[in-house]
């Protein structure tokens, strides 16, 4: 199939390779680093020479300092291959501080909003709409909400639920609108309520 020519105006020519799996493949330039960002120091008395005993068995250093702040410090190796040992090592220790490749602070932002974004994202889907329970006026919202959450609780573990009601002007009373939400701490319990609780009778 290598090489062989496609139908059509261009006619390019379909290129087929070995699968590599994403460790094993040709880095870029984009993909080196050798500087280390670290924070979560044990005390703060922690300083810069103790920092330097932590990276120094995995390769020269050009730098390393602790901040003034003490609230965070970076590590330079003078190559990659030795940083990205320890970077590997050591976010799997058990020694408590957090370590990352040191990026640019707009790149820093950018990662943090594609995060944040993420993570919205599945908020959003563990959240479900929901219609179709009995109303008559004369139910207890408290008493419905608790049952609706027993209801919704075999499906997984109840986060929030929360019923829509109105009071019309001049009333003492909130009339329940036949609708309302409901959240769940896992992803799985929302898709599980998603596609099961709409064959079951309430």
């Amino acid at each position: 199939m290598d090489g062989k020519e496609i139908s059509g105006e261009v006619r390019p020519k379909l290129k087929v390779t070995m699968f590599a799996p994403v460790s094993e493949r040709r880095q870029t330039a984009k993909d080196l680093f050798n500087n280390i960002f670290v924070k979560n120091f044990p005390n703060n008395s922690y300083t810069s020479e103790d920092l330097r005993k932590v990276f120094e068995p995995f390769g020269p250093l050009i730098s390393c300092k602790v901040d003034d702040s003490q609230a965070f410090g970076f590590v330079c190796f003078e190559n990659h291959e030795h940083a990205a040992k320890a970077l590997e090592t050591l976010s799997e220790s058990e020694n408590g501080l957090y370590i990352a490749k040191a990026v640019k602070k707009d790149v820093r932002k950018k990662i943090l909003r594609i995060e944040m974004l993420k993570s919205m994202r599945q908020v959003a889907r563990q959240n479900l709409y929901f219609k179709g329970f009995p109303v008559d006026g004369s139910q207890n919202a408290e008493m419905l909400t608790d049952e609706l959450k027993q209801y919704f609780a075999k499906f997984g573990e109840v986060k929030n639920l929360k019923l829509i009601q109105r009071r019309e002007d001049g009333s003492t009373k909130e009339e329940l609108l036949g609708f309302g939400y409901v959240s769940f701490h896992t992803l799985e319990a929302a898709q599980k309520c998603r596609f099961e609780a709409s064959k079951d009778l309430f």
